[in-house]
């Protein structure tokens, strides 16, 4: 599953962090009612605990892709 945005994207240096609690990349989100910064932290536990990964890049086009890989469930 891959989601790209056409935002301003996220710095290079911030990428392998973006999936730390907390986290905030962008100065401007600061304010503790905009987001506490668990949701990617949040769905990164979720996908590993499903044997998967999730991985963020810059997108083709600009922007941020999110890339997630789930296995196929064994029957």
């Amino acid at each position: 599953l891959s989601l790209c945005d056409d935002g301003p994207g996220v710095p290079n240096e911030a990428l392998s962090h973006l999936f730390e609690v907390f986290y905030r990349s962008d100065p401007s989100r600061q304010d503790p009612h905009r987001g506490s910064g668990l949701g990617l932290a949040i769905a990164a536990n979720a996908i590993q605990r499903m044997n998967g990964t999730i991985d963020a890049k810059a997108g083709k086009n600009g922007g941020l892709e999110i890339v997630i890989w789930l296995p196929k469930a064994e029957e």
